[in-house]
C-alpha cells in the first residue's frame, strides 16, 4: 500500500502548479498582445516565466529530496 505524501512534498503537485500559473496568467497577456504590445505586457510575461521556473526547481527538488515518484517503469 502507499502511504499519503503531504501536498507540499509532493513533486507532481509543484510541476502541475507551475504549468497552471504559467498558462493561467499569460493567457491574459497573450489575449491583449495584438492590442498593445508594450515593455510592461512582456515584463509580466517574464515574471510569470521566471516564477514557473522556480516552481519548476522546487518540484524537482523535492522528487530529489522525498522521491516519491517512480521512475524506473
Amino acid at each position: 500500500t502507499r502511504s499519503l505524501v503531504p501536498l507540499f512534498k509532493n513533486a507532481i503537485f509543484w510541476i502541475c502548479s507551475g504549468i497552471f500559473i504559467y498558462f493561467f496568467c499569460n493567457i491574459f497577456i497573450f489575449s491583449v498582445i495584438n492590442y498593445q504590445i508594450t515593455q510592461v505586457a512582456w515584463g509580466q510575461h517574464n515574471y510569470f516565466n521566471a516564477l514557473t521556473m522556480v516552481i519548476f526547481a522546487i518540484g524537482f527538488l523535492t522528487e530529489r529530496t522525498y522521491g516519491e515518484l517512480n521512475w524506473k517503469n
